[in-house]
C-alpha cells in the first residue's frame, strides 16, 4: 500500500504541469505508516522558478498526504523541469 501511495503524489501535481513539464526529482520525509482502512487527504502546493538566462520556469510541488483525523503520513517536494531541458541542467530540490 505504501507504495501506490508514494506512486500517486506527483500525479497529485495541476494537469498544466504535465502537460509542459516532466518530473526531474523527488524528495519524500516519511512521518508515520498508515493502515489498510485510513481515510487520506493530499495537499499540493506548487511554486515557480525562472531562469532569466533562459526564461524557463522549474516548477517544485510541495505534497502533505496525511490522515483524514490530521496527521501527517508523507511529505514530498517534486520538482519538475520543462519538457526537453537536459538533466545535468536541473538544480535538485533543497530539502524541507
Amino acid at each position: 500500500m505504501q507504495l501506490t501511495l508514494l506512486l500517486s503524489l506527483p500525479q497529485s501535481a495541476p494537469i498544466t504541469i504535465f502537460e509542459n513539464h516532466e518530473l526531474a526529482s523527488i524528495v519524500l520525509d516519511y512521518k508515520r505508516e498508515c493502515v489498510r482502512d485510513s481515510v487520506l487527504q493530499s495537499h499540493t502546493s506548487v511554486h515557480e522558478d525562472c531562469n532569466i538566462e533562459s526564461g524557463e520556469t522549474t516548477l517544485h510541488c510541495e505534497h502533505v498526504l496525511s490522515l483524514e483525523s490530521g496527521p501527517t503520513i508523507v511529505k514530498a517536494r517534486t520538482m519538475w523541469r520543462p519538457k526537453g531541458t537536459r538533466a545535468q541542467e536541473t538544480a535538485v530540490p533543497s530539502s524541507f
